[in-house]
């Protein structure tokens, strides 16, 4: 079928390109404002029909106003808060601040209603105005994401120039990269004329866009150079090339796509949003792959290694061409002759590198993930400080209660100040007939157990007479936690089986499959070991400019998980393609496990510290997990393509011997059908 696909490319590559050209321009118009239309809401990393979620829409619809103080002036005067001087400062803050449009309603130490009343710290010398907003907006993701594309563009050209091993196909991927992230922008420009998007897709769409397209590029270039070498009219090259590495693309974008397709179990808009994007720039990329960049070469021929110097066109000119004593056949050689030792030793340093993992600890996103400097920063730690920690984001209540029930409410608050973990409990607000808001401190930090132990208290007393409904940080937490581990088992299912399949089909083994399913467990392992280190223990801050919370975001994790999972079998599919090919070959075990290693070592490598780059320019964001997603990634494809690609594979294959093909015959006869590309005879 690819090697149709070819024929028609070759006869038809104008049009290909014509059509390539509008619809980036297109795609591009309709997606030029795509950034104005995406959510940056507090809500985007919350299950939509928690109690939580639900309390905080009730309250905010009936008032008006947010039911948390979404913004905080820190105030300090020597001189005194209670003093007149103190007063007047109070309340020209008070004025500045709600003079906003978006401001609902304000609180100050002097309000009149005492709910909305703030503190004054025991000095008399601090205090703080805060304001509940209509509506909840803002972040520095947006210039995150512009300063790392300027960041990365450059470091990423210089090292395509040199990996593709000339000026021209060094520009390959970059157009590819274009197609692909900018179609994926305009469909997501689409989805938000129906539901929210959260912006931090955008982040994850260019880095893995740019990855994915240089991984693909880097691959099928490759192979029409070899193919190149071996002789051949155009269109028969063209056809080699895609019957071959056009189908290692195609198998690797359909695992990338259907990894991110698993994304969209779960309810978390951040999630859902970026399981979109990833699914849509995945399944771009291995289109624009092989349709516009098939076009692209074929209409180059030789001039692909154009703009190169001298070495760089020998090196490719050698690479080209088959090699039985190149240095990743004598590396696979020296492993499959000590398989046991090399095997074991490998899987025991991923095991190391693990270790950390056992005690993981998870969190919400609060102020401590953005840099030191700045204000949001600053004015938490000082509200922390001063004043302990929840003070301006208490757990709140939305109690519904009948008319002439307000005896029965205050009850309530002076039960609730005897609940475990509790601190105070702020006289209740009626915000609406038969509605009321009750806001409780708790002690300790919004994923303490004192404050897990509060809301669990809360939810305990809702009556037929008082229904609660409870929410903050500590109640999101509680139910962020629930709602993934709700979707984990049916996300692992569609993700683990559906690669599992995609394997079976490629390589016509049960067991390839099974084992590339416990490496990739080691490299989580490995990943996740590393994140707790860094991010848990707070090793690298000043490297990495960030400051430990002690914790890591779970919504972080579940996208690292599945996109690390992704993009080591991605590797997986790169190497295990070309081994097969030598194995239906004729090749022994042995020799064809040295020979792909071989013709796949270097490009496997080389895409591996491009995709680094790449998805390693998420670390230069200001927001921890943002971070954490970045660093993540890029230390997966390090730990899949350093250590499980060159030594484990190499190592259990031999152990394994002919039992790495095995499979019952109808499935392999299923695989051979879907899957086997009849090869193009070489001229």
């Amino acid at each position: 079928m690819l090697a149709k696909l070819a024929y028609r490319i070759h006869h038809r590559r104008k049009l290909v390109g014509a059509v390539s050209l509008a619809f980036v321009l297109v795609a591009g118009a309709w997606a030029a404002n795509v950034q104005s239309k995406m959510s940056v809401a507090r809500g985007d990393f919350d299950s939509p029909h928690t109690q939580s979620v639900l309390a905080q829409q009730e309250l905010q619809r009936v008032s008006g106003a947010s039911p948390e103080p979404d913004f905080v002036a820190l105030i300090r005067d020597p001189r005194g808060i209670a003093t007149p001087a103190g007063r007047a400062q109070v309340d020209r803050v008070a004025a500045i601040v709600s003079s906003h449009r978006v401001v609902a309603r304000i609180a100050t130490p002097f309000a009149r209603v005492s709910p909305l009343r703030t503190p004054i710290s025991r000095d008399g010398n601090v205090t703080f105005v805060a304001a509940y907003f209509k509506s909840i907006d803002g972040t520095v993701a947006q210039k995150d994401a512009n300063l790392a594309e300027l960041l990365g563009i450059p470091v990423l050209f210089l090292l395509t120039f040199l990996f593709f091993r000339g000026g021209v196909a060094a520009a390959l991927p970059l157009v590819i990269a274009g197609v692909s992230i900018v179609g994926t922008l305009a469909v997501l420009r689409t989805i938000t004329e129906f539901t929210r998007v959260s912006f931090f897709a955008v982040n994850l769409v260019t880095a893995l866009g740019t990855a994915l397209a240089i991984d693909y590029s880097l691959f099928i270039v490759n192979r029409y150079r070899e193919e190149l070498a071996a002789g051949g009219e155009r269109k028969e090259v063209l056809a080699r090339t895609l019957s071959s590495a056009g189908r290692t693309v195609a198998f690797s974008s359909g695992i990338v796509t259907l990894a991110c397709l698993s994304l969209l179990v779960f309810p978390q808009q951040t999630i859902r949003s970026m399981g979109a994007g990833g699914l849509v720039v995945a399944a771009i990329s291995g289109i624009a792959a092989l349709t516009v960049l098939p076009a692209v070469l074929d209409t180059l021929g030789d001039r692909v290694n154009s703009m190169a110097p001298a070495r760089l066109q020998r090196a490719a000119r050698r690479s080209a061409k088959p090699d039985e004593s190149g240095p990743w056949y004598r590396l696979a050689a020296f492993v499959m002759r000590r398989p046991v030792l090399v095997a074991l030793t490998a899987g025991a340093l991923l095991l190391a590198l693990g270790t950390p993992t056992l005690r993981v600890a998870f969190g919400r996103p609060d102020a401590r993930v953005l840099p030191a400097h700045a204000s949001a920063r600053r004015v938490s730690d000082e509200m922390n400080a001063v004043f302990g920690a929840n003070a301006s984001a208490p757990i709140f209540v939305a109690v519904h209660a009948p008319p002439n029930a307000t005896p029965q409410v205050l009850s309530l608050a002076r039960s609730a100040r005897r609940l475990p973990g509790v601190e105070a409990v702020q006289q209740p607000l009626r915000v609406a007939p038969g509605l009321w808001q009750l806001n409780v401190i708790s002690r300790g930090d919004a994923v303490s157990s004192a404050a897990q132990s509060a809301v669990r208290g809360l939810r305990s007393m809702s009556s037929p007479v008082l229904q609660l409904k409870v929410g903050g940080e500590p109640a999101r937490y509680i139910d962020q936690q629930a709602s993934i581990g709700q979707k984990l088992p049916t996300a692992l299912t569609i993700l683990v089986g559906t690669s599992l399949v995609m394997l079976l089909l490629m390589t016509g083994s049960v067991v390839l499959p099974i084992k590339a399913l416990v490496m990739n467990l080691l490299t989580l392992s490995a990943t996740c070991g590393v994140l707790v280190w860094v991010f848990q223990d707070g090793h690298l801050q000043k490297a990495l400019g960030f400051t430990s919370g002690g914790s890591l975001e779970p919504e972080t994790m579940v996208l690292l998980f599945f996109l690390a999972y992704a993009l080591a079998t991605d590797y997986g599919v790169f190497l295990l393609t070309r081994i097969k090919e030598a194995w239906d070959g004729g090749m022994s075990n042995s020799d064809a496990v040295a020979h792909g290693l071989e013709r796949t070592g270097r490009i496997v490598t080389a895409a591996a510290l491009l995709m680094c780059v790449a998805l390693g320019t998420l670390m230069v964001s200001r927001i921890e997990y943002i971070k954490e997603l970045g660093l993540g990634a890029a230390c997966a494809i390090l730990v899949d393509a350093m250590i499980v690609r060159p030594f484990l594979v190499p190592s259990l294959m031999k152990l394994l011997g002919r039992w790495n093909w095995w499979g019952p015959p109808r499935l392999r006869a299923v695989g051979e059908r879907v899957a086997i590309e009849t090869p193009v005879a070489r001229r």
